[in-house]
């Protein structure tokens, strides 16, 4: 046989074995959840080109830390967490 028709059989035979795996239902993709689907058309945050100061103890929020246990009400700044 030529090297195309050889090409050609081994390409029918994998669709057809992967074919087969599905119709086994092997291969099956689990549907995201709904929040699943939100997390991938949410934009990923924000990170500043640089930190003015690193958080090692607290937490960043905006330009300054604060402890870790406190919740953050500024947006995005340069601090970051370290």
């Amino acid at each position: 046989m030529g090297r195309r028709v050889m090409r050609a059989l081994c390409a029918l035979v994998l669709i057809l074995g992967a074919g087969e795996a599905l119709a086994q239902g092997q291969g099956r993709v689990t549907p995201l959840t709904p929040t699943a689907r939100l997390l991938l058309l949410a934009p990923p945050p924000v990170q500043p080109i640089y930190c003015c100061k690193v958080c090692s103890k607290g937490k960043a929020c905006g330009d300054s830390c604060i402890s870790r246990s406190r919740s953050c009400h500024v947006g995005p700044g340069c601090a970051c967490d370290g």
